[in-house]
């Protein structure tokens, strides 16, 4: 009677299974369906497409994979994603890839190839550059997915993150470099821009804008911890002007414009001039780039230029490693507590991870913008102390100390260089206790 039962049971979970599969199918073909008839022959000819390709892929795979078999004990044949969706992974990805293949981090026998990972791209300018330095083919895309079929052939993945995990990226070479035609166009758009001989600083606030509007179907709500208000760039703007400084407001698609109007100051995001080219040349002739750790600061990043990140959050994600670079975090409000977390409980608690909007409402965590007053004063030191100026004090020497001793080296970081802004951390030494 109970064997009865039970067969009884696991027959009703495999009704239910199968019907459960069997809605998620209908309703898969139902969205199919919805999007083609909204979208029409493009949409169609798009997954038509997309699907030819999947069942090539699996077709060949088998002769894919015996033939990296074969090559195996002369030549590693590598595949790796080339990130063209994003260009923070873009940029950080392939620079860190090299420099680390400069260090002999990857297999000296190996063939590495890549294949971008969207069409259309999000800069053609720095793909372009990146085809100078590496072999970038669509077709390995099939190879790839190969690879990824079988288990047992995952040495034939290139691995790459945005990450320096091993801690090199200070002191390696540049590894993108204009050509002679490309650094001639770019200095016509400077001598334009009434950039040409002149100092000057790009500045870049993120917000949803972009994102939502490039890939609408995606909910980025998860992302708003990072969202800033540009127009608190003000007081440093008009501070960074004072000193002699021109202004680029840098950005592709943004929900505003800078409330700002001064010669010096030159709103790149939204006065006409913008291009995927200058994406790229403005930041890499910069004297220092102010951000939020958004992805269009990475290409200066790449291009061993200084950055003051500003509005950092989570706080264990800040790039610490390059000692030119600055910056100022966001502060966590504890509502329950009225009082701000301290560093110490952030980094212990595993919130200075936390890469969703909602983990830090669901820890009942208020999240602090830098105020305009405290952007002014560390892009002020930003300045000083590129210039050589800038003089800080034993008790200032001991905050710092105090502060990056908090830190443990991880995948994340490996090595602690930066310094977090001096006026910042004055007025908050009660998050050291």
């Amino acid at each position: 009677m109970d064997e009865n039962v039970k067969d009884k049971s696991l027959l009703w979970k495999s009704l239910c299974k199968g019907c459960e599969m069997g809605a998620e199918l209908k309703s898969f073909v139902k969205s199919q369906i919805l999007e083609i008839n909204k979208g029409g022959l493009p949409v169609l000819a798009r997954k038509l497409r997309r699907m030819i390709r999947e069942v090539i892929s699996v077709i060949v795979a088998p002769a894919i994979l015996l033939f990296l078999f074969i090559l195996r004990p002369f030549i590693l044949i590598r595949v790796g994603s080339l990130r063209t969706d994003c260009i923070g992974h873009l940029a950080l990805n392939y620079d860190l890839y090299l420099c680390e293949r400069d260090a002999g981090l990857h297999p000296s026998c190996s063939f590495d190839i890549f294949f971008p990972n969207k069409i259309p791209v999000c800069n053609e300018q720095l793909v372009r550059m990146w085809k100078r330095r590496l072999p970038i083919h669509r077709s390995f895309y099939y190879v790839y997915r190969a690879i990824n079929l079988c288990s047992g052939f995952e040495q034939h993945l290139i691995d790459t993150s945005s990450r320096d995990r091993y801690g090199i990226l200070h002191g390696s070479k540049l590894q993108l470099s204009f050509t002679r035609e490309e650094a001639e166009t770019g200095n016509s758009a400077l001598v334009e821009m009434g950039l040409v001989d002149i100092d000057y600083v790009c500045i870049n606030a993120r917000d949803k804008t972009y994102k939502e509007t490039t890939t609408p179907k995606v909910d980025w709500s998860y992302h708003d911890y990072n969202n800033m208000d540009i127009n608190t760039y003000i007081p440093a703007i008009e501070s960074m002007v004072d000193i002699g400084y021109s202004v680029v407001r840098m950005g592709s698609i943004v929900k505003e414009r800078c409330n700002i109007s001064h010669p010096k100051f030159i709103d790149y995001a939204t006065n006409g001039m913008r291009s995927g080219f200058l994406d790229i040349y403005l930041p890499s002739k910069c004297c220092f780039f102010i951000s939020n750790g958004t992805g269009i600061d990475s290409v200066s990043r790449i291009l061993r230029k200084p950055i003051l990140y500003v509005n950092v959050v989570p706080l264990e994600y800040v790039f610490a490693d390059d000692p030119q670079d600055l910056f100022i975090p966001k502060k966590l409000w504890m509502r329950s507590e009225r009082r701000f977390m301290t560093f110490q409980e952030i980094l212990e608690s595993g919130v200075g991870r936390f890469l969703h909007t909602h983990l830090y409402e669901e820890n009942n965590l208020e999240i602090v913008y830098n105020t305009p007053e405290e952007i002014e004063a560390a892009t002020r030191e930003m300045h000083m102390r590129l210039k050589g100026s800038w003089k800080t004090t034993e008790e200032d020497d001991e905050l710092q100390k105090r502060f990056w001793l908090l830190f443990k080296p991880s995948f994340i970081n490996r090595n602690f260089r930066s310094n977090i802004g001096t006026e910042f951390l004055r007025q908050n030494r009660d998050l050291l206790d």
